[in-house]
């Protein structure tokens, strides 16, 4: 399916998401620059220290919160 630009984001154009399969530690957590549009598992990285995805905008890392189990 090709990308087709809206009014609200004329001119912001998807991105792949990459999935690592990699796991660390927010002590470990490698550059952000060099882990652009990756996933990794965090495995302290979220609430209470709780293991959580991580993602890289190329700047820094990002927790993604963990939801409801799907149905």
């Amino acid at each position: 399916m090709a990308y087709a630009p809206t009014k609200a984001s004329p001119n912001v154009v998807p991105q792949p998401i990459h999935y690592l399969g990699e796991a660390f530690d927010k002590a470990t957590l490698p550059a952000a620059a060099n882990y652009k549009n990756r996933i990794v598992v965090c495995i302290d990285g979220g609430a209470a220290n709780a293991p959580c995805l991580a993602i890289s905008d190329g700047i820094g890392w990002f927790t993604i919160a963990v939801g409801a189990a799907i149905a």
